[in-house]
């Protein structure tokens, strides 16, 4: 059912299999922080996602939330967070992740442009 989400392990599995770095957690101060918040890809892999792919995920995702947000009352009012809170590390670690990859994919694009193209002001 929609209801079952993936366990922590298979997030982790599923991060893994697409380049995407553990990411090192620090204690300061009291408050955990993200030691590496650029998620760069690991350098001995290919990317496993064309750009469309990860323009595709992304939508995916965004679009499932906001449809479950919207699923029910509570969730309207009050948020995902009481059913998301084990997973919002690995969910955070893979929007980063393919945002990093959306950018890259850009800009590879725009530096093939000549200087002065249309394409690199819009």
């Amino acid at each position: 059912s929609s209801d079952q989400l993936l366990s922590p392990d298979c997030w982790k599995a599923s991060l893994k299999a697409l380049g995407c770095p553990t990411s090192t957690v620090a204690k300061e101060n009291g408050r955990k922080q993200v030691a590496n918040l650029s998620i760069p890809m690991q350098p001995s892999m290919e990317p496993i996602l064309s750009p469309e792919q990860v323009m595709e995920t992304i939508e995916w995702i965004s679009d499932y939330f906001l449809k479950l947000r919207l699923s029910s009352q509570d969730y309207r009012s009050f948020g995902l967070f009481s059913k998301w809170a084990p997973y919002i590390t690995h969910v955070r670690r893979l929007m980063q992740y393919l945002i990093h990859r959306l950018i890259d994919s850009r800009m590879d694009s725009l530096s093939r442009e000549p200087v002065g193209s249309n394409r690199v002001f819009e």
